[in-house]
């Protein structure tokens, strides 16, 4: 009887929610290398917050998230923008987020206290891509494979099969913890930073939800680009 009194209270609160006109449904797609434990903090955040919103996340590349903003199956992306989007797309930038250099503790560059480009042409380099190949990293090195994850670049560098540039939180979460060597940069340009931008369809409107994850987002990500 418990439960049922519970289960007539949620759907209750759905309906007044529908009657306020703020969502029920939820989705956000989000590419995999975000900084997912400042998400995961939002996530958290977001149950107190809206306890009945049935919340949907999906993972892809910016391409995927692209389509599935553009046709409505996602409400909300978060993607790190690396071309041109759609024009029937708004984003906006939340953040911008470094890249170090890393290499396997056993390969010849941590060796060196300074790699210089000369050094890193040497060696085979994992650069990242998107799954279609429309977007992809500009290899420095003329030996290179294309990932279309930073997760499995990271987990290839650990083999010692290729250095690469990461972003930095991939590199300091806890599963990579002893893992790959950072490396200098000291003697390189820098690395060029990523910039994490949410993006939403233009029809759509900012419903209650959308605007509280914009309002703790800027809590989260306090500095902006």
């Amino acid at each position: 009887a418990k439960a049922i009194l519970q289960q007539c209270q949620r759907m209750n609160s759905r309906a007044m929610a529908v009657t306020k006109g703020e969502p029920v449904a939820f989705t956000v797609a989000m590419d995999e290398a975000v900084p997912i434990q400042t998400f995961e903090t939002l996530f958290e955040m977001m149950a107190d917050s809206f306890p009945e919103l049935k919340l949907t996340i999906l993972n892809g590349s910016q391409d995927d998230i692209a389509t599935w903003v553009n046709e409505g199956r996602a409400d909300i992306g978060f993607i790190f923008r690396v071309k041109p989007l759609s024009e029937s797309l708004d984003w906006y930038d939340i953040t911008t987020v470094k890249q170090v250099l890393i290499a396997s503790p056993q390969h010849p560059l941590s060796a060196i206290d300074h790699p210089h480009e000369d050094d890193l042409v040497k060696h085979r380099q994992l650069a990242i891509r998107d799954r279609l190949g429309s977007s992809q990293e500009q290899p420095l090195s003329p030996r290179y494979w294309h990932v279309d994850s930073y997760y499995y670049i990271s987990g290839l560098v650990n083999r010692n099969l290729g250095w690469a540039f990461v972003p930095e939180h991939i590199v300091n979460h806890d599963w990579m913890e002893g893992s790959v060597k950072t490396l200098s940069t000291a003697e390189l340009s820098s690395p060029p930073l990523l910039t994490l931008s949410a993006i939403k369809k233009k029809t759509r409107g900012w419903d209650k939800v959308m605007l509280w994850i914009d309002n703790t987002l800027n809590t989260l990500f306090p500095t902006q680009v």
